[in-house]
């Protein structure tokens, strides 16, 4: 063993590695470089990062990408947010000592993982693009936000990933009276789900308990909770929404 080791925990779309090394062997490390193997898409390459050396910084505009490389990760936690579904995957993680100009590995490790599946199995998993992602759609999109009044925006399918479309294809499976549909949301307001929600119960030929649930998920009964306060915004965007799935 070199002292140089890695631990993979791998997601749907993301996997986290979490690199271990002596303190020892950290005099003069510069960083570590990772590359990437995806078996199923046939491609090899070395990961990109945001950040560069001064001394060999080359001037790209802002948002640009570095190969790891050459200007590699100086931390000791890394993930790869361009990870697909179900795929196998090796990296393998090189620390480097020199100098910007001249770096040099003295440690390697790979490790092979497997991505989750969104389905398949008894149960399917999607996640969206949040928070955490505020900085590639700022990259790809300049950061203007998406049409609110356009479902069909590219830039909330890119948000999305799959889980609207996920979820309406579920609902969807709600094709008649044997059939039932129990919903808990947050902030309940795209207006596609609500439309399904509503298809879905106008199939089924008779009444339910949509309404009062709903009403009170979305703050239409005397006790309001705190998110939805007479005059808040997204309270009111819940309700409006909530109505649409139930009449």
């Amino acid at each position: 063993m070199n002292g140089l080791t890695v631990r993979a925990i791998a997601g749907s779309h993301v996997v986290m590695l979490g690199i271990s090394m002596p303190r020892v062997d950290c005099d003069g490390h510069m960083g570590f470089a990772i590359h990437r193997t995806d078996y199923a898409g046939e491609e090899a390459k070395w990961m990109r990062g945001l950040k560069t050396f001064e001394e060999t910084d080359p001037g790209f505009v802002a948002g640009s990408t570095y190969s790891t490389r050459e200007h590699p990760v100086q931390g000791f936690a890394w993930s790869d947010y361009s990870a697909k579904p179900g795929r196998r995957y090796k990296y393998r993680v090189l620390a480097l000592k020199g100098t910007p100009r001249d770096l040099q590995p003295f440690r390697e490790v790979e490790v092979r993982v497997t991505t989750e599946a969104e389905e398949g199995g008894d149960n399917d998993v999607y996640f969206n693009r949040g928070a955490a992602a505020s900085q590639e759609y700022a990259r790809r999109f300049d950061n203007v936000r998406p049409d609110e009044g356009n479902p069909g925006d590219g830039r909330w399918a890119w948000l999305s990933r799959g889980a609207a479309e996920a979820i309406e294809d579920f609902i969807g499976l709600a094709s008649g009276p044997e059939f039932e549909l129990r919903v808990a949301a947050y902030e309940f307001r795209l207006a596609s789900v609500a439309d399904a929600l509503a298809r879905a119960r106008s199939r089924r030929g008779r009444a339910d308990p949509l309404r009062r649930q709903s009403e009170q998920a979305g703050c239409a009964r005397r006790r309001l909770p705190a998110r939805c306060e007479p005059g808040d915004r997204e309270g009111g965007r819940n309700r409006v929404a909530v109505h649409r799935a139930a009449d």
